[in-house]
């Protein structure tokens, strides 16, 4: 019982500890996912779907971009359905990851949407690289 209300603690108010090998009771339940793994976030993502509720999630992604890896202005609120083969521009090359990640998943949860709700560039990292966030929402149907 202990274990199991640390892990509930945990999912609530964040932690650092490692869900590759707990809590997947949780599998297709979360509604917002927090990534804020620098210098590399990327290899969490198919971890995060797994916890992401099928009928929506915001995925508020932390990233290292460089100058060309920043979406356009435009690219906010559009919605880029993942089977299409020429998402990943629409968005910044630096979200790359993100979609092949949530293609992965495709063929178990349907087709998935994304949609950029918010982009920043928080700080700089170091030279010619920005520390970014993004709020991406996925939906499967």
């Amino acid at each position: 019982m202990r274990k199991f209300q640390s892990i509930k603690h945990a999912l609530n108010h964040g932690t650092n500890i490692d869900y590759t090998v707990v809590c997947n009771e949780y599998e297709a339940r979360a509604q917002r996912i927090l990534m804020g793994y620098l210098p590399e976030t990327a290899p969490f993502l198919d971890r995060a779907i797994f916890f992401a509720d099928p009928h929506g999630v915001i995925v508020h992604y932390h990233h290292l971009a460089g100058p060309h890896q920043v979406p356009p202005t435009c690219a906010i609120g559009i919605s880029v359905e993942t089977s299409a083969e020429d998402c990943d521009p629409k968005f910044g090359a630096g979200f790359t990851e993100v979609f092949a990640a949530v293609k992965r998943w495709n063929g178990r949860r349907g087709i998935a949407t994304c949609k950029l709700i918010e982009f920043v560039s928080v700080k700089s990292y170091a030279p010619k690289i920005e520390h970014c966030v993004a709020d991406i929402k996925i939906t499967w149907s």
